[in-house]
């Protein structure tokens, strides 16, 4: 018994001294001040008025902050087009909050391995990311994701050392993907009637049903006469809704700049007149589609300009055919 009492006293005296060890790294673990990826930039996060986010082949995002509103310049040296603010907040913000996990290669020969080599050397995947104040500029280049994908490697320009930290940092892969896709200035919600044109083919009317019932209704146009087209000619009930839907679920690939003799060279597939509950037009030109099968779009205001019409639009095929609308294609005879 009493050598049972010994070994007993033993295992339990090794289990206290295991655990209070353990209890004491993880402590240590916790209690270690971790190291602030950039430097003040959490006190001055709410001041930032620049980013710019680039590769080794161009800039891909750049915008500054103007009265409040961010607007990227990184498309035209003169011209602002409205930023995707959630996207842009959730970089810096996460920046703010980045720590050190831990340090890794000195190596520049070992950069590529964590795609942190200097951004304009041959063959770099990284990005370089600016951020600007009123005083103060931040910069670090971002390389691969962590295999866990709980964090990324990062380096400091001029700076030997590279690290892991502990945020995922997502960055825009083209020049539109951080650009507000809100375009269209109003809401099917909004719309009285739309009208569609095409080369040889009869005008077609889609418009608010005059009973009042929230349903649509539509007609073709054979010079100063309107034919309505039949309910049951339909390819499906609800044809009418989903071809708005698909309009006014507007979505693009690539923006650039409006030119009026870029635009008067291209070759016209169709336009839209859209009149508003209100009154207003909406006016849509649309190209014929490339060897992409992607279309160029334009949207103009006359009644009420907006900066929308300051740009060109290239689209999908699915989506430059929302605009190019015919009898046909809403008809059990377009084999729809």
């Amino acid at each position: 018994m009493n050598i049972r009492v010994v070994l007993l006293s033993v295992l339990v005296a090794a289990s206290s001294a295991s655990a209070w060890y353990l209890t004491r790294n993880e402590q240590s673990v916790v209690t270690t001040p971790s190291s602030s990826v950039l430097d003040g930039l959490s006190q001055h996060s709410d001041a930032i008025e620049y980013v710019k986010i680039e590769n080794a082949s161009s800039v891909i995002f750049e915008a500054k902050r103007d009265e409040g509103k961010w607007k990227a310049t990184h498309l035209d040296s003169s011209q602002r087009f409205p930023v995707d603010t959630k996207a842009l907040s959730t970089l810096i913000r996460k920046l703010s909050q980045a720590d050190i996990v831990e340090k890794k290669t000195e190596n520049e020969k070992l950069y590529a391995r964590l795609g942190v080599e200097d951004p304009d050397s041959d063959g770099a995947e990284s990005m370089l990311l600016t951020l600007e104040g009123a005083d103060q500029q931040w910069q670090i280049i971002v390389g691969n994701a962590s295999e866990s994908r709980r964090g990324h490697f990062i380096r400091h320009p001029e700076q030997p050392a590279s690290y892991l930290i502990n945020q995922v940092i997502s960055l825009p892969l083209s020049s539109s993907e951080w650009l507000n896709k809100t375009i269209l200035p109003a809401t099917l919600q909004e719309l009285s009637e739309a009208r569609f044109w095409q080369p040889e083919k009869q005008e077609l009317v889609i418009s608010q049903s005059s009973d009042n019932s929230a349903t649509w209704q539509a007609a073709i146009i054979n010079g100063e006469r309107t034919q309505m087209v039949s309910t049951a000619s339909l390819s499906y009930p609800g044809v009418l809704a989903q071809a708005l839907e698909d309009i006014f679920s507007f979505n693009y690939l690539q923006v650039r700049p409006f030119s009026q003799a870029e635009w008067e060279a291209q070759r016209l597939a169709g336009k839209v007149d859209m009149t508003l509950l209100d009154g207003e037009r909406v006016l849509v030109e649309v190209s014929a589609a490339n060897d992409l099968d992607q279309y160029q779009v334009r949207f103009d205001m006359p009644d009420n300009p907006s900066w929308v019409s300051d740009w060109i639009f290239t689209v999908s095929g699915y989506q430059g055919r929302a605009f190019l609308l015919s009898l046909e294609s809403i008809t059990s005879a377009g084999g729809q």
